[in-house]
């Protein structure tokens, strides 16, 4: 995060960053990324002071000044497209041991990346349907989101901990925020839906399975493949993020 802050700040240049930090190369970073500039106004950058901090909160940040002229000043697509790539290459690792859904659901297509480093991952196609057990999804065309309504039964602590990681309500420096969270985007762009801290992916992996009754109420034949991820990122003590369009 640091080294990406240092580009926001004008500190290293796009093709520095991306050398580094992509080193298996993208050609879609190289075709749109590399050559723009994604220098960050300061009042910006002061929301992120704390290069090691594990969590930034969406709402203050979404609705401050800073945040809205940096939009208008940087293109948001292209940030998402850098960050990403820099993240799925630099950023993930393989989780130990043998992978059980290597071949299934689906043929093993949601649980690994399809380009390089093919990753582990539990991938989705449009949303994770368990999630409609637990959320009322409302359609905001104007803004081009489901805003997601807490159904009643659940804790507040789990509630942040899967909104945490799915619906928005964690920033990241560069990178858009919805106007709406928690909410879980209506269109196909790649953004940020969320990310959990190591202590964090350990409380979920404690508590996933008690979605079990959910999943299956809602046919998620995916589910279990994310308890897998998660579980088995808990006890190698590693992050967990999740990119929407970057399967």
């Amino acid at each position: 995060m640091v080294s990406w802050l240092d580009l926001l700040s004008g500190g290293t240049t796009p093709l520095d960053f991306y050398t580094k930090h992509v080193p298996l190369g993208d050609e879609s970073v190289e075709y749109v990324c590399v050559d723009i500039s994604y220098r960050a106004p300061s009042n910006y950058l002061a929301l992120f002071a704390d290069g090691h901090q594990r969590g930034w909160e969406t709402t203050p940040i979404s609705g401050s000044l800073a945040y809205r002229e940096f939009a208008k000043s940087v293109d948001l697509f292209s940030t998402a497209i850098l960050l990403e790539a820099a993240v799925i290459q630099s950023c993930s690792v393989e989780l130990p041991g043998p992978d059980p859904f290597a071949n299934e659901p689906h043929g093993g297509f949601y649980s690994r990346l399809m380009d390089e480093p093919h990753i582990q991952v539990a991938g989705t196609k449009n949303c994770y349907d368990f999630l409609r057990g637990i959320f009322t999804f409302d359609w905001r065309p104007s803004d081009h989101l489901y805003r997601l309504i807490p159904k009643n039964g659940m804790s507040h602590s789990v509630l942040a901990l899967i909104e945490s990681l799915f619906l928005g309500t964690r920033a990241l420096p560069g990178i858009w925020l919805p106007s709406q969270i928690p909410s879980w985007p209506g269109f196909d762009d790649l953004t940020f839906a969320g990310y959990l801290a190591p202590n964090e992916v350990q409380a979920l992996s404690e508590i996933i399975e008690d979605f079990n009754t959910v999943a299956d109420e809602e046919d998620d034949d995916l589910f279990p493949l994310l308890v897998d991820r998660v579980q088995r990122a808990a006890g190698s003590e590693l992050g967990l993020i999740t990119l929407h369009g970057g399967l």
